[in-house]
């Protein structure tokens, strides 16, 4: 397969600088709709971690590890990614972003994200601890496990912090965590409250914004937009899918409140990676060729 992504000039356009960072994986679901020599290079749907580093002097796709990512998400700084392998509980990996270096198992759980306490400066994992679509309770436990930020390796056992299970990720300062799996739920950890900022309404794919407005994204509307909403509602934006396309999969918030990254598909079902500017709404096609999910950008 070819991948073709925009240049580092375009990003430093759209973006306001060129020191980015995009992580992702190739994805062949069987509904698609390729010709027969498109075809004969699929691998089941398999694929390492992706990478295109346009810190590099010479950006290109490059796959590191040998563990299969289930919705990879960067460290802060850029220099990790953190997944699981599955959508249910499965193995938890850190995987630095340099070629030669191999994940390092933490856990088991689902939907990890790093987390870093913002009055100790102590790095966490947190993750749920069962992972299940379940229409009516949020099976497991919400945890923390602390991390060296050297080596990786657990320093300890994990915390439970909600006694649900959610999908989401904590806000910056720990004050809320939001799920979305059937339903959109968002709970203030300070005061136990929770908030259903879109009532009943289907969604799934919850991320929570890089700051500490209580702010989440989901995807919605049979796919056609995804969007981020305040806890209590308000401040909701709509990301319309780009011309063209069918529908959108797997949303992203970055690492910067401004920008978040999708996959979109094509009338073969073929997804492209497409990044968003949320303050405007304008879209960069940035990685296409193949087929693509669970992408996250970094900015630095």
């Amino acid at each position: 397969m070819i991948d073709h992504f925009a240049s580092r000039d375009e990003l430093t356009r759209f973006v306001g600088t060129g020191r980015c960072k995009v992580i992702f994986r190739r994805w062949y679901p069987g509904k698609q709709r390729f010709g027969q020599e498109y075809m004969k290079g699929l691998r089941g749907g398999q694929s390492t971690l992706c990478l295109l580093d346009y810190n590099a002097g010479n950006p290109e796709v490059s796959e590191l590890g040998k563990v299969r990512p289930f919705a990879p998400v960067f460290h802060p700084d850029g220099t990790r990614a953190v997944y699981s392998t599955s959508f249910g509980k499965s193995d938890i990996h850190i995987q630095p972003l340099y070629q030669g270096r191999e994940a390092v198992k933490v856990a088991e759980g689902a939907y990890p994200f790093f987390w870093i306490d913002p009055s100790s400066g102590t790095e966490y994992v947190t993750y749920r601890t069962e992972c299940v679509a379940s229409k009516t309770d949020h099976p497991g436990d919400t945890v923390r496990l602390p991390i060296d930020p050297e080596t990786s390796q657990p320093l300890g056992e994990p915390e439970i912090i909600y006694p649900k299970g959610f999908t989401g990720g904590l806000s910056p300062d720990g004050t809320f965590l939001g799920t979305a799996i059937h339903w959109f739920t968002i709970a203030n950890l300070r005061t136990g409250e929770e908030f259903h900022p879109l009532g009943h309404e289907p969604v799934c794919n919850a991320t929570s914004a890089p700051d500490n407005s209580g702010r989440y994204m989901v995807l919605r509307k049979d796919h056609i937009y995804f969007s981020a909403v305040k806890y209590d509602g308000t401040e909701l934006v709509e990301i319309e899918k780009p011309e063209g396309a069918v529908e959108w999969q797997t949303p992203k918030w970055s690492n910067h409140p401004d920008f978040a990254i999708a996959v979109a598909a094509d009338e073969n079902l073929r997804y492209a990676i497409y990044l968003v500017r949320l303050s405007d709404n304008e879209k960069l096609k940035l990685i296409w060729g193949d087929s693509y999910v669970h992408p996250n950008f970094w900015v630095g």
